[in-house]
């Protein structure tokens, strides 16, 4: 409570004392694997002036066309001052958090806290539970914005899950260690206790699956925020942080099982998905303007469709490359996102036999794409390419 400054970093306005997060799998018989990732923060301000800090912004991975979730439980807040001489801490009461919506499949949880003054540090925990095995939480160890005293980072994997784990971004003062741990857990399975053309009868067993485990614990510490330079095109690229991809599962007495997709896969996957390759076929939505095109090459063809769709939609600032909206209704609006306007412009090019496709990427700042296994949350825009005469225009 008596600090007044960083001793690794005195400019800064705030600092993380310490953060701690553990990760594990569990198994749960109605839903199947999940991991749950428990987390605690306590954090110092030196400057009234970055009450910001006291925004505490969780991100959920949650797409529209999918039936596993993340969620947030156990959700517990506290603030710290100084006052006559006396340490009074206050529990923050929430009754819920706003939430909003910040790209095709992530959305941003946001608890705040208030009162937040000069000396004030504050503490907060919170259990995230995730259906979505395939890319466990990432960690950072370090910051964008405020040096980190003490950063600390465990998780523990059983033996069939097999994740390509890489430690990225800067390097920082610290190291890992590891251990064995013994993990037991219980697996329900529907078991057929007879069987005739006629009927069939059967009943819920529990199995006892055993996992030598190795659980991992990272600790570093006095680490200095991410310095922003001049040109750095992706700056989510340089904290230092541990990411999970998981190529395969193994469980006892079974076939191996490849997870990690291609990016073969993928395509194929947008290309079927109703909010992306879909709303390509809908494309009579400008035939009034036929009239127009009907003398026109296919150059001059694009670029009137080009110029029409530009000056008739508005953007609504939104980067998407999934679009809800398709069809003469979305045309009426006028309005959307990158996605709604963009996909519009392909579909109507495609209409009028113009070699039109999609091509999705990630903006600069965004953050760069893995060149091997694709995310979807990795992508956040998507352009227009055409060809016409053996040329490509994007």
């Amino acid at each position: 409570m008596q600090m007044e400054q960083c001793s690794f970093f005195p400019e800064a306005n705030s600092m993380i004392l310490a953060e701690k997060g553990y990760l594990k799998l569990l198994y749960d018989n109605e839903s199947g694997w999940k991991y749950r990732l428990n987390t605690v923060v306590r954090k110092k301000i030196f400057n009234a002036e970055d009450s910001d800090e006291g925004n505490i912004k969780i991100h959920l991975y949650t797409p529209d066309n999918s039936s596993n979730k993340e969620s947030i439980s156990s959700f517990k807040a506290y603030s710290y001052n100084m006052e006559a001489g006396k340490i009074e801490r206050i529990k923050i009461n929430f009754k819920e958090a706003h939430k909003r919506k910040l790209s095709d499949n992530v959305t941003e949880v946001n608890y705040v806290i208030p009162n937040i003054k000069k000396g004030t540090v504050i503490e907060y925990q919170y259990v995230k539970t995730s259906d979505y095995l395939n890319n466990l939480e990432t960690w950072y160890f370090q910051s964008l914005d405020i040096p980190t005293a003490h950063s600390e980072f465990s998780y523990t994997i059983p033996e069939w899950f097999n994740y390509q784990i890489n430690q990225l971004g800067n390097v920082v003062k610290g190291g890992w260690e590891s251990k064995n741990a013994n993990e037991t857990f219980t697996i329900r399975y529907k078991k057929e206790l007879e069987f005739s053309v006629t009927q069939s009868r059967s009943r819920y067993e529990n199995s006892q699956l055993k996992s030598n485990s190795k659980q991992y614990r990272g600790v570093f510490t006095n680490i200095k925020p991410v310095t922003k330079e001049p040109f750095t095109a992706n700056l989510n690229d340089i904290p230092s942080r541990i990411e999970f991809q998981l190529e395969s599962i193994n469980y006892p007495s079974q076939p191996l099982e490849m997870v990690a997709g291609s990016y073969e896969s993928f395509n194929k996957e947008l290309l079927d998905n109703s909010s992306f390759g879909k709303r390509l076929d809908t494309s009579n939505f400008i035939d009034h303007i036929d009239g127009e095109l009907a003398q026109l090459n296919p150059t001059e063809k694009s670029i009137y469709i080009y110029s029409h769709i530009r000056k008739h939609f508005s953007w609504n600032k939104l980067n998407r490359y999934i679009s809800s909206s398709a069809g003469r209704s979305a045309y009426k609006k006028a309005e959307g996102s990158v996605a709604d306007i963009n996909l519009k412009l392909i579909a109507a090019l495609r209409n009028y036999n113009i070699k039109a496709y999609p091509i999705i990427l990630s903006t600069r700042g965004h953050g760069t794409i893995h060149p091997v296994y694709p995310n979807y949350d990795e992508f956040n825009y998507v352009i227009a390419g055409i060809e016409i005469g053996g040329k490509k225009y994007y």
